[in-house]
């Protein structure tokens, strides 16, 4: 059963109202009797045996590891596996052809923003530098690396 309140509630300085839903059970003590029911049904069909009971806690052990029953929990794993490499390679190809179109209108913008003010030349030099500085900076951050690296290795031995 599901009863519900409307209240005034004001939501960015405008008053509203808002449906606000008030679950009810019937019975307080139903939660309850669940719990015990599932509890004294647990006990009446307990798996593990007892202490005084040994031979059932040796076949218990022994029907763990009796696979002639198994079942798998993919019927038919090796497609599914097949489905979700082919759905992660497509993926992949979505992501570096979103990354070559975003490459694609950077450049063309950068090329309609400077070729009429420095000419094709002048614009080639630019890009030659930014790459290059670019490598100096990729070079740099490897080297500090590399540092630190061998400094590690030499407190390790």
């Amino acid at each position: 059963m599901r009863n519900v309140s409307i209240e005034l509630t004001v939501l960015k300085g405008r008053a509203t109202l808002v449906e606000r839903p008030i679950l009810l059970m019937e019975h307080p003590h139903e939660p309850l009797d669940t719990i015990n029911a599932w509890q004294q049904w647990a006990k009446n069909n307990r798996i593990v045996a007892e202490i005084d009971e040994p031979l059932a806690t040796k076949d218990s052990r022994e029907n763990l590891h009796d696979t002639s029953k198994a079942t798998d929990a993919i019927p038919n794993w090796r497609n599914y596996y097949k489905e979700l490499a082919q759905e992660a390679e497509a993926l992949i190809s979505t992501v570096e052809k979103t990354a070559e179109q975003k490459a694609t209108e950077y450049f063309a913008d950068t090329i309609a923003e400077f070729l009429s003010e420095l000419g094709g030349e002048k614009l080639y030099e630019c890009f030659m530098n930014a790459a290059n500085q670019s490598f100096a900076f990729a070079q740099k951050e490897y080297d500090n690396n590399k540092d630190l690296i061998d400094c590690l290795q030499k407190k390790k031995k």
